[in-house]
């Protein structure tokens, strides 16, 4: 191996990376009815649908050259250039499982080529064992990561690896390929089908999700009810789900579910469980969930608390042991709002008033969730870095900043995290709800944000709302002069937009207030004409439930600032 050749294949890497990073800033997407365009937009950003379009779909090379030529003028060599672009136009989206790292490179399996070869790129933070959904870049006959789309577990590899080759056998031109070891045409495919790859992804991250809850149920069942229950309170407990199904229309798996979700928010379950209740109270166990934000809704902590109830009711009918558990289960019943007030005033999970799900419809363009999507895009980058304040740093804003194209509510010169309330926003929306964990400079995704992102899109939003709203949980990061003041902003504009249609000259639509009004048009609760802006039909009947039914301690009554 030429030293020489892979240093200059290196730089010839940084020129690639960098067009990458620039392409999507040149690449304007007309509004298109197409699914496939608009699902691609949802699961990752409009970015990797342009890198598309560029490398994959409109294969240009010369087009790639002068573009190349125009970010770099100082580049005289045309073959320089026509190496980099050449490499561009063919590289390839593929699931990558590293098998070795030494000092100057990592052998990786190529899952979709289904060939072994080296990366050579530097500074390569990953262990063996790990795989990788990523698009590969040959220069000068090195292969390089040109983009890591996702680092994927064991089981999330398999789960995606199952789905693409399902899609890939039904390619005629893909088994002759296999046969022939054809790899420059399994890459044509691999390009042309990236749309449906990525779509393969989502389908497998669903999956994974929906594994990693319900494999107690379905793979594991027995092992977890030995878990929950002693061998005898095992055949009582078995016998009252064949009877809920008769009695309450309520199968096995759902009160698995209901138990299981206390279990895994308890401390005090985890070191007993629900046969040890000598140990505990089940006040505690309730209060803590309450408090943790674990059930989603009200309507779900009254159903897990039934559940396990009626489960210690029947177990009576066996043994007088079991009054205990009962009677503490049947005062939560009792004082249950003081429970669901606790649910209310949580922050960490992802509890939200159900009630407002009456006024949400599915969103047909869903921009705060793009926009979330792209901010967790941006996070992803590895020059995104944290400061000691536990906030982003300043040259980290600045691209994220870029990413979702917002600029600072005050002309300051040097934008803090607070001058972007909308990066502020999303940043500690993670960060609270420990979908993210902070390591010094270093911030990685944490498995409870796939929980969030696979969930209903109404449900989304109502969590966006119910959180933007929410007092105490803004004030974990806002001073109370800046909640005041986003409070009177907020109430200003929803009342004057109450009063029906208003021209856009009439409304303030500089800093905090532009801030506001791109926020409400984000959640679909406003609409835009050329010159006038007025409430959705959502918007307004959000606005009038708020208005009228909330208490200024958990979140925002308006009446306060008419």
């Amino acid at each position: 191996m030429s030293e020489t050749k892979l240093l200059v294949a290196l730089n010839k890497l940084l020129v690639a990376q960098n067009f990458i990073n620039a392409l999507p800033k040149y690449i304007n997407l007309e509004p298109t009815d197409d699914d496939v365009s608009k699902f691609l937009e949802l699961i990752r950003g409009k970015d990797l649908l342009k890198i598309y379009l560029a490398l994959d779909l409109n294969r240009s090379e010369e087009n790639i050259r002068n573009f190349l030529s125009r970010l770099y003028p100082d580049i005289f060599n045309r073959d320089y250039i026509k190496s980099i672009s050449k490499g561009l136009i063919d590289s390839y989206p593929t699931l990558l499982s590293i098998s070795e790292i030494s000092d100057r490179s990592m052998t990786v399996y190529d899952e979709f080529l289904e060939k072994k070869y080296e990366i050579y790129n530097e500074d390569l933070d990953y262990s063996e064992g790990d795989s990788l959904f990523a698009r590969v870049v040959v220069i000068d006959g090195y292969e390089f990561l040109l983009i890591e789309m996702n680092l994927l577990e064991s089981l999330h590899k398999d789960i995606f690896l199952d789905f693409v080759r399902a899609m890939l056998i039904k390619e005629p031109k893909f088994h002759e390929y296999k046969r022939k070891k054809d790899f420059e045409g399994t890459k044509k495919i691999l390009k042309s089908k990236f749309p449906d790859i990525l779509f393969a992804y989502t389908l497998s991250l669903t999956e994974l999700v929906e594994i990693e809850e319900e494999k107690i149920f379905e793979k594991e069942k027995f092992d977890i009810k030995r878990i929950f229950f002693s061998a005898e309170d095992l055949e009582i407990f078995e016998k009252y789900c064949q009877y809920s199904v008769v009695k309450y229309s309520v199968d096995e798996d759902r009160i698995l579910f209901d138990f299981n979700l206390l279990y895994q928010s308890s401390n005090l379950l985890k070191k007993n469980s629900f046969s040890h209740f000598k140990n505990f109270s089940f006040r505690n166990v309730f209060l803590k969930a309450a408090e943790k934000g674990v059930m989603y809704t009200d309507s779900m902590f009254k159903e897990v608390l039934m559940s396990v109830r009626n489960y210690y009711k029947f177990a009576l009918k066996y043994s007088d042991r079991f009054q205990k558990p009962y009677d503490e289960l049947s005062e939560v019943v009792k004082d249950i709002f003081i429970y669901l007030s606790k649910l209310k005033d949580s922050v960490k999970g992802f509890y939200f008033d159900e009630n407002i799900l009456e006024y949400i419809e599915e969103p047909e363009d869903f921009k705060l969730m793009e926009k979330f999507l792209t901010f967790l895009d941006a996070l992803n980058l590895k020059d995104v870095t944290i400061s000691k304040k536990n906030t982003l740093t300043a040259k980290s804003l600045k691209s994220i900043a870029e990413s979702l194209n917002i600029k600072p509510i005050k002309d300051v010169k040097v934008p803090n995290q607070n001058h972007y309330p909308l990066v502020n926003f999303f940043f500690n929306f993670l960060h609270i709800k420990d979908m993210i964990e902070i390591q010094g400079k270093d911030l990685h995704f944490k498995n409870k944000l796939n929980r969030f992102l696979v969930m209903d899109s109404r449900e989304q939003l109502a969590l966006f709302i119910h959180y933007l709203l929410k007092e105490n949980f803004l004030s974990a990061f806002l001073n109370n002069r800046t909640l005041s003041r986003y409070y009177r902003a907020l109430y200003s504009i929803c009342s004057e937009l109450d009063k029906g249609s208003v021209k856009t000259a009439d409304l303030d639509d500089e800093g905090e207030s532009s801030f506001l009004l791109n926020l409400l048009e984000d959640t679909t609760a406003l609409s835009r004409s050329e010159d006038h802006v007025q409430f959705t039909s959502m918007g307004k009947n959000l606005y009038s439930y708020y208005k009228h039914n909330y208490s200024p301690e958990n979140v925002i009554n308006l009446n306060n600032y008419i």
